[in-house]
């Protein structure tokens, strides 16, 4: 069973009483009376303003919606917060009034925004006491877990002609402020390895799984059955050379850190680099093969992958040996042949990045593999520089997390400096589009060598 996550933003002042009674009659200034023998003085009638009943309920696809945030306004604010059924009462003055409603849920790494509003909504004598107002809440998708780096491209070694490429790693961070568990968590590369590859997927200029509810893993997947993300946590895995490579090539990134998980299956992919003994065999991730037998490594590609991350809802084990699991860009299902992927759905993928060649004779020849709901664009990566691809920090939102007041480091283009700022104690929020175009740049750098 899934397990639900939510919180609710935009608190305001719980009040018991939201429009006070107030006699609108100004005092005026009157003659002196005659003077007389009556002694008796007479008390003006308070004029008291009907009040009225008033209950709302909110209305989504969604397992509770409990604990959400409904904003009754007139002149003022009246905050309150739904109960288990989305449901929220009331005893308001007459008036015309705006109701809003709002919420969060994270769900498998994916982070849901509800918003829903009733405008000029009446209340005065002759309304129908026993109505309950509806809000119907849209639904807005992003993921709460997201890939903040990529290292995937090599670097020169220190003769500064040859390459050096066993040193790939990502990293995926939790992009809000609540804890995030998952099960069956899990990498995947997109077919083809190249985007530059033929891509028999592609029919008249459109992916044939488009509209499948799939994406195609090839190669394999790797997966951790439980891994956990503190608010704002980093994870680094490492997909190949979880060892100090700085050793032998200085412009390499040292891998070997008790904190990092890595990728390292030697009962399907034997020829992968076995991790220092730094990092604990728990932070191993697990693999599932497909394709041919015959290979020995998970070979990401050094120049332009599509790499995603996912959730799936059953052991991967089990999964992704399950034959009608598997698809073949052939069309011709023969099991262990070169072409064979693993279906990763469509509404399990937790966050992806299309990765195109920088290399001027493939520039025509660039096709994307991840589909618009997953990316509908893609970044470029100069291979072999010890670059990455780094995701952009959203600033509004960094900056209005109150616990980053004097916190935040500002680079000399003004943009916030994401890693020194989270070494001065910072929280920072990425950009998340779904659009690699924009959410991704090329950094000169890889982040763990700041």
């Amino acid at each position: 069973m899934k397990k639900l996550f939510y919180y609710v933003l935009g608190f305001g002042l719980l009040s018991s009483a939201f429009f006070s009674c107030k006699d609108d009659t100004e005092d005026q200034v009157k003659p002196d009376p005659e003077p007389t023998t009556d002694t008796t003085k007479t008390t003006p009638t308070p004029v008291v303003k009907q009040t009225y009943p008033f209950s709302l309920k909110l209305t989504s696809d969604v397992k509770t919606l409990e604990g959400f945030t409904v904003t009754i306004s007139k002149d003022t604010a009246l905050t309150l917060t739904t109960d288990a059924e989305g449901k929220v009462s009331a005893t308001l003055n007459a008036g015309k009034y705006d109701v809003s409603a709002t919420g969060q849920l994270t769900e498998n790494g994916k982070l849901y925004t509800f918003n829903g509003k009733l405008s000029d909504v009446e209340i005065s004598e002759g309304f129908d006491q026993t109505k309950v107002f509806e809000i119907a809440l849209e639904k807005t998708t992003k993921s709460q877990i997201v890939i903040k780096e990529l290292y995937n491209g090599g670097c020169t070694k220190n003769d500064g002609k040859g390459t050096f490429q066993n040193d790939k790693y990502v990293i995926v961070y939790n992009n809000s402020g609540e804890k995030a568990e998952l099960k069956n968590f899990g990498l995947a590369m997109i077919a083809p390895a190249n985007s530059f590859s033929t891509n028999k997927n592609l029919e008249g200029g459109k992916l044939v799984y488009a509209d499948q509810g799939f994406i195609p893993a090839i190669y394999g997947i790797w997966y951790m059955p439980e891994i956990s993300f503190e608010a704002y946590e980093q994870k680094v895995i490492v997909i190949n050379g979880a060892i100090d490579n700085t050793a032998t090539v200085t412009n390499s990134v040292n891998l070997a850190n008790s904190a990092y998980y890595a990728c390292y299956d030697v009962d399907d992919f034997k020829g992968i680099i076995k991790p220092s003994d730094e990092i604990p065999a728990t932070q191993y991730f697990s693999a599932v093969k497909c394709g041919a037998l015959t290979m020995t490594a998970w070979p990401l590609s050094v120049s332009s992958p599509a790499l995603l991350c996912f959730s799936l809802d059953e052991d991967p084990e089990t999964y992704g040996n399950n034959e009608s699991n598997l698809y073949y860009e052939s069309g011709t299902a023969t099991r262990h042949a070169t072409d064979e992927c693993i279906k990763i759905p469509t509404a399990n993928v937790i966050d992806g990045i299309e990765v195109f060649s920088s290399d001027e004779k493939y520039a025509n020849k660039n096709n994307k593999r991840l589909t618009d709901e997953i990316d509908k664009g893609y970044v470029v990566l100069t291979n072999y520089q010890g670059h990455t691809l780094y995701r952009n920090v959203d600033k509004e939102a960094t900056e209005a997390l109150k616990e980053n007041a004097e916190k935040l480091v500002t680079a000399a283009d003004g943009s916030i400096d994401a890693e020194a700022s989270i070494k001065n104690g910072a929280h920072i929020i990425y950009i998340d589009t779904n659009d690699s175009s924009t959410d991704f740049y090329e950094r000169e750098k890889s982040s763990l060598k700041d």
